[in-house]
């Protein structure tokens, strides 16, 4: 494992959906340490954590961080920039990186608000190129899907990955929170496609999709499915 800790939380949207398991930072976390990172899930929505309660984990963390990455939607905009603030005035020199459908169609906002980077459309490949850089303090320029402030205050939005064609690649997503969501009486969920067929003008799945090149409607095969549902029973 790497020496450097890596944190994974994303924080409690206004919704009146019942809390589910994040599997986009699951999805993150399996990829990252496929990569040889050590990685922990702070899910707030399902453990109904408040904002201070997850900044108070962070930073009460002995390992050092490497940094902390921040899965926000338009729904959950607000707790996040709240907290980046309270991250950012606890330590200043903390790497704050933040993906999803926020920072993917408001980048610059994100970047403002005390984000060092953001990760546009699907992050597996971009966080673990992204850690690399981190990791040896180097500037992510040619990351793909990834931007940020240059040293002169210019922001920079790197080329979008072609989507990936092949989901069956894709290490199955940490189930940590699987217990959890369990004893919440709460759904599991599975990724079996990625994308949308449709082209409904009014939904963002489309658009963000379309950021990237290459076929929007993916899926995975039958073996692919049928061996994570295996793979999962093993954490009830």
């Amino acid at each position: 494992m790497k020496a450097k800790k890596i944190i994974l939380t994303t924080l409690s949207p206004k919704t009146h959906r019942t809390s589910e398991e994040n599997l986009g930072i699951g999805y993150l976390k399996s990829s990252l340490v496929k990569a040889g990172y050590s990685v922990e899930i702070i899910d707030a929505w399902l453990n109904e954590l408040e904002v201070e309660d997850v900044y108070n984990r962070i930073i009460s963390q002995k390992e050092d961080i490497l940094f902390v990455g921040i899965s926000s939607y338009m729904s959950n905009t607000e707790p996040t920039i709240n907290l980046i603030s309270l991250l950012k005035q606890h330590n200043p020199k903390i790497k704050i990186a933040c993906g999803g459908f926020g920072p993917t169609f408001y980048p610059e906002d994100y970047l403002k608000s005390g984000s060092d980077y953001i990760m546009r459309g699907e992050g597996e490949n971009a966080i673990c190129r992204l850690a690399k850089c981190i990791e040896n303090n180097e500037i992510p320029y040619g990351v793909k899907n990834v931007g940020f402030f240059d040293n002169e205050g210019n922001v920079i939005l790197n080329e979008m990955e072609c989507l990936n064609d092949d989901l069956d690649s894709l290490p199955f997503p940490s189930r940590d929170t699987m217990k959890t969501v369990l004893s919440k009486k709460s759904s599991v969920n599975m990724v079996t496609a990625r994308g949308c067929s449709g082209n409904c003008e009014f939904c963002s799945v489309i658009s963000f999709f379309r950021l990237s090149d290459g076929k929007v409607w993916r899926t995975r095969s039958i073996t692919n499915i049928v061996d994570e549902i295996e793979l999962s029973l093993i954490h009830i």
